[in-house]
């Protein structure tokens, strides 16, 4: 379905008369998908990007369509045990790592014409940004922190899962540890919501994490909830957006993505253009 946002610019020729353009690769939240973030990488593809999004293959998506040597089958969203004393401490650490391995395979499969050696070619290779949302931002987050081949330029960490607290199953953890223990290296764009910051030891693993991080730049915005940076506010009504806890009942959620966007593309733009 071509009318899908998307997918509907999918058969548009590659500019060629430009020069060559930034590459962001965007990673999704927990039981997203790759689909989830169109209007975000559309936008960005108006302010002169090459945005790819990932749909991970790890169970932490709604649903993932797989072909192993020629053989389809579909990977459901796989659920930790959520009881005391059982819940794998290292579940989404896993996830996050195979999430993160993603990444990097996807910027070297871009990079290496496997996408079209027509978009390689307008790629700068040294103007690569990761960025996510949720455990994307998370994903992200890990990328940008064991990348030691100078593989990104800059990160995009949208209300980032930074730490698991699980009061009743008695879990508390960092994530991911390796983000957490080495900190981010490259320029940071936090963005948080006024829900996430409301819970106390995420805000505090936040915090901890962006210590570590010497070139940031943190912004929560007013009124927000978790679901004010996602998609879905565009695809129902306003009122309805509120009353189901996607948006905060005192903001307009499309003015509050629109100031979300222009953030990322201001971001984006200052640090892959030439000092």
């Amino acid at each position: 379905d071509d009318s899908y946002l998307p997918r509907c610019g999918a058969d548009l020729a590659v500019d060629t008369a430009g020069g060559r353009y930034p590459l962001l690769i965007w990673s999704h939240g927990l039981t997203g998908t790759g689909c989830e973030h169109g209007v975000l990488a559309t936008a960005l593809a108006l302010r002169g990007n090459v945005v790819a999004i990932l749909h991970h293959s790890c169970g932490s998506s709604s649903g993932c369509d797989l072909v192993t040597n020629g053989s389809e089958s579909f990977l459901s969203y796989d659920q930790p045990i959520m009881k005391k004393g059982r819940y794998p401490l290292d579940f989404r650490q896993r996830q996050a790592e195979h999430r993160s391995n993603e990444v990097s395979e996807a910027r070297d499969l871009i990079l290496g014409a496997c996408a079209g050696k027509d978009l390689s070619d307008r790629i700068d290779r040294n103007k690569v940004v990761v960025g996510g949302f949720s455990f994307g931002a998370a994903t992200a987050g890990l990328a940008a922190s064991t990348d030691e081949e100078g593989k990104f330029c800059a990160a995009v960490l949208i209300d980032g899962w930074w730490h698991i607290a699980l009061r009743k199953l008695k879990v508390n953890v960092d994530l991911p540890l390796q983000a957490h223990e080495r900190g981010i290296q490259i320029p940071s764009l936090f963005i948080g919501s006024e829900e996430f910051e409301g819970y106390d030891d995420l805000r505090d693993g936040t915090l901890r994490l962006q210590a570590k991080c010497p070139d940031k730049r943190v912004a929560v915005l007013a009124g927000t909830r978790h679901g004010n940076f996602m998609d879905a506010i565009w695809w129902l009504p306003k009122w309805m957006t509120r009353g189901m806890g996607f948006s905060g009942k005192a903001i307009d959620p499309h003015d509050t993505y629109a100031e979300f966007v222009g953030m990322v593309a201001d971001f984006v733009e200052e640090k892959t253009s030439p000092k």
